[in-house]
């Protein structure tokens, strides 16, 4: 597994190119018809910064068939932009009178928005614009970041750094996009250490070319009436050989994660460091909108990252600063603040908690912000830790999620605990994890109820995307509308409005489309492992195995991992197959309800290529979510037939040819939009129209397996054994690993594992992997810490996974130089039907993790180090599936 990825050239993916052009609407036959529009600039505009939104005006009006005149005897309608001195900043108001329009504002970002408003009721009303009309409106949402869906992430393993080279990620086209969906802001990643200046380390040698290529973007982006954001996890905790700890020892505090050390916001040093950085930026960058800085979670910063959220204890701190948690965060961001606001007073700090955990946080979090400083804008994450009710069990997820509206219980909690003044969300809504190689979900429904709980919880600042979810389209139109919205309107009526602006007469199969797409998506199994490792995103790649080879599930945001195997039960957590697929079922016959509407305005729309494309999405999501089910029901008859059902096997063949078919209908969608299959995060596409056709070749290869499975004599098990893909472990056998032997027994009551170390001493912990036959149930990854002979259970990342805790009934002893393990076996994962149980371990050392059998296999994350494909088979039952 190679340590790094390089992205290809942006060029190489079609939609780049097509985002550097200007989309715009189609109308059915020019209904402008050639009348002259006389532009009346009465709103002050010297600096020009209102330029781009004129000239989007009269793309449109073009668009519907208007011609533009100066001369004021011949104009047909007259569009005067005028000023309104008692109007907020964003807020606009647009009159229209026969013939007669205006726009008005107090200030030029308000007039852009009317602009903007005014090409949407031309939309509305399919290319004319009402004899009578009047509207207000002001933002709820002060703050709205986006991004470009192709930006750099410059992070493991995809390294690049969008500041050092020549690429352009936001050209012109795209930020009227943004522009039009409302986004006032945008973000790019960065480091304080190669952005600042300070006396406490050396200045970066690129830091001027940074800055150079910034301040490019910053100009460019304020001809949209868009700031630009830093986006950093900052003061990022430092390894040992870093110059600025052993030059200044003074500014850290206790190790966390990782090996690096924390900062410590007590020491002067620290703070005058913050400011210095900060100040620095801002002052060679004074048009900044400012910074969205991770100051908890995500990666290790202050002394506070040196305690698990979990965890209610004080900082364990040689300096004994006396300082509560929340004294420390306010230290840290007061001096952050402080240094920005010297520079450039009108910039703002947007302080992000990230706690994405499912499980329950020590109480001392929820508190955290309750002491930052005035002005600084606090973010939690709006859907991390909900529970959603799904065929009668509630269910808890963390992390960010589209398909449920939020906001969760600790997002309220900790923005009434914190008692803010400002609050912002941090949320996934074109899409997220869950579903992320479409630009976005085709629901807009969800839009309106998830930014009404928003209103309603008095959030008035959003980050509406990650890497992910950036693709200008229908949800991030829906989002520009909504920011504006005082939810007088029903959902229907918006909905209503919404589709109009697109399809104009078309709207109600439209509307009755995306209802049935909201109810769909509701269906989508509520489990984090399922977001993260499920086919859903990558079924095109994922092969059928007739035999239970167990290759491991992987993480797509990492593109140097392989493609996922067939250890399905992986990204269980929280549900059996058996509940997945009903979900499954449900979520795709209601999609499927939903594309049927659609299908007759193919013929209509066969030239708007926007159109075209928001078809072909609905119809690319429901050939996804078929081959999803596809692949859990292949695996779940496979199960059976390793039962000793060989009945199973025919309906199996018949999966793998059903998926051939589905993904001969999403070739030519994937050739016609390149979206289709991008990960943002990855930098790459997942799949492609060749990876589909490779799919149905790999799929003949499954086929030929399978003959050769119904040909064979033998029960499915022992032909998978003479395979050589089952390895039995006789019972009592001592086995040899890297410095220890270990060996296990069986009894009514439960499996024993005994593990015999060389060297007592070296061992500082074991990890445990058990998962069925199969691998159609969540396994159980066990983990302990070991110390002196001294065992302490660290627990199973079932918690962690799904919020709840689930005691295995593990036990275990030392004595006589040997470990002892025992599991009662109905807390070990064996399907019905089993008579064997999956495993490996591996001892944690001085050395590192030495596995038992097979290679570690790191940075999975929930997921342990231990691969599925390397276990072992343990006979449970006396072998009788020999």
């Amino acid at each position: 597994m190679p340590e790094q990825y390089t992205p290809p050239d942006i060029h190489v993916w079609k939609f780049a190119s097509e985002l550097s052009e200007y989309a715009l609407p189609v109308f059915p036959n020019q209904p402008g018809d050639g009348q002259l529009i006389l532009v009346q600039k009465n709103f002050p505009d010297k600096s020009g910064v209102l330029k781009t939104a004129y000239e989007s005006l009269v793309r449109y009006f073009t668009a519907a068939g208007y011609r533009f005149t100066s001369d004021e005897g011949k104009a047909d309608l007259r569009i005067a932009v005028t000023v309104n001195p008692g109007f907020s900043q964003e807020q606009y108001g647009i009159s229209i009178h026969r013939s007669q329009v205006k726009i008005e504002a107090a200030g030029q970002e308000g007039i852009r928005r009317g602009i903007y408003a005014l090409t949407d009721v031309l939309c509305e009303n399919s290319g004319r614009l009402p004899e009578e009309l009047r509207i207000t409106r002001e933002p709820w949402l002060k703050t709205r970041l986006g991004r470009s869906p192709f930006s750099p992430i410059k992070r493991w393993p995809v390294y690049t750094d969008e500041l050092l080279d020549d690429q352009d990620y936001y050209p012109d086209a795209l930020l009227e996009r943004l522009a039009h969906d409302a986004v006032n802001g945008i973000w790019i990643v960065s480091e304080l250490r190669e952005l600042s200046e300070t006396s406490f380390r050396k200045t970066d040698s690129r830091r001027e070319q940074r800055l150079k290529k910034l301040e490019q973007l910053v100009q460019k982006c304020h001809g949209y009436g868009i700031k630009v954001y830093l986006f950093m996890i900052e003061p990022f905790a430092v390894l040992p050989d870093d110059e600025l700890l052993r030059d200044h020892p003074e500014m850290f505090g206790p190790p966390a994660w990782g090996g690096k050390t924390c900062f410590c916001p007590a020491e002067a040093n620290t703070r005058q460091y913050l400011f210095d950085s900060f100040r620095s930026i801002f002052t060679a960058a004074p048009q900044l909108g400012g910074v969205i800085n991770i100051c908890l979670g995500e990666r290790p910063t202050t002394c506070l990252s040196s305690v698990r959220t979990s965890e209610q204890r004080p900082v364990a701190c040689q300096t004994k600063c006396g300082l509560g948690m929340d004294e420390i965060m306010e230290r840290n961001l007061r001096a952050m603040e402080d240094g920005i606001k010297a520079a450039a007073p009108d910039a703002r700090l947007i302080a992000w908690f990230y706690l994405p955990e499912t499980e329950s946080l020590a109480p001392w979090v929820a508190t955290a912000a309750s002491k930052i400083p005035e002005g600084v804008i606090p973010q939690f994450n709006f859907e991390s830790a909900s529970v959603k009710i799904q065929l009668g069990k509630p269910r808890r997820a963390g992390d960010y999620w589209v398909s449920c509206i939020g906001p969760s219980p600790r997002f309220l909690k900790t923005a009434r605990r914190n008692n803010v003044k400002d609050l912002g969300a941090k949320l996934q809504l074109s899409c997220g994890h869950e579903f992320t190689v479409v630009p976005y979900i085709s629901a807009p429904g969800i839009a309106y109820r998830k930014y009404h709980a928003m209103y309603k919880a008095g959030v008035n600042h959003v980050m509406q995307s990650w890497y992910i979810g950036n693709f200008p389209g229908l949800l991030s139109k829906a989002m520009g509308l909504l920011a504006f919205e005082d939810f007088q309107e029903n959902e229907k009526s918006f909905l209503i409005r919404l589709a109009k602006q697109e399809w104009h007469s078309d709207w109600h199969p439209v509307v009755k489309a995306w209802k049935k797409f909201y109810a769909a998506y509701q269906k989508f199994p509520f489990s984090l492992l399922f977001q993260y490792y499920g086919p859903q995103n990558s079924c095109v790649n994922w092969k059928f195995h007739f035999l239970p080879e167990l290759y491991p599930l992987t993480p797509l945001w990492k593109p140097n991992f392989p493609a996922s195997g067939d250890a399905a039960g992986e990204c269980l957590g929280g549900f059996e197959l058996e509940e997945i697929l009903t979900l499954l079922s449900e979520l795709c016959n209601s999609w499927r309800q939903g594309c049927r509407l659609l299908e007759p305005l193919y013929r209509k729309y066969s030239k708007d290529r926007e159109r075209l494309r928001d078809l072909n999405v609905a119809k690319a999501t429901e050939i996804l979510f078929f081959g999803t089910w596809n692949l859990f029901r292949f695996y779940l008859l496979r199960h059976l037939l390793y039962s000793g059902d060989r009945s199973s096997l025919e309906p199996m063949i018949d999966c793998v040819k059903a998926q051939q078919e589905l993904f001969r209908e999403l070739i030519p969608l994937l050739e016609f939009d390149s979206r289709l299959g991008f990960h943002g995060e990855a930098l790459i596409r997942i799949f492609d129209e060749n990876k589909a056709r490779q799919a149905i070749a790999d799929a003949d290869i499954a086929l030929h397996e399978a003959e050769q499975l119904r040909q064979s004599s033998l029960p499915p098990i022992r032909y998978a054994r003479e395979r050589g893909v089952l390895r039995m472990i006789p019972v009592h056998r001592e086995n040899s690993m890297p410095g220890a032997r270990w060996s296990y027994a069986v009894a009514d009551d439960g499996l024993r594992i005994f593990v015999t170390p060389a060297q007592e001493s070296a061992v500082k912990g074991m990890e445990f992997y058990f998962i069925d036959l199969c691998g159609t149930r969540y396994p159980l990854y066990e983990m302990f810490e070991i110390s002196g002979g001294q065992i302490s259970g660290l627990g199973n990342l079932y918690r962690a996974v799904t919020g709840k805790k689930r005691s295995s009934g593990v036990r275990a002893d030392f004595r006589d130089g040997m470990y002892c393990f025992f599991w009662p076996l109905c807390g070990l994962p064996v399907a019905d039907g089993d008579s064997v149980v999956r495993f490996g371990f591996a001892v944690i050392s001085d050395h590192g993790m030495i596995p038992a059998t097979g290679k570690i296999l790191s940075g999975r994350l929930m997921m342990g180090a231990i691969s599925p494909h390397d276990t072992v088979c343990l006979e449970l039952h006396g072998g009788s599936q020999k």
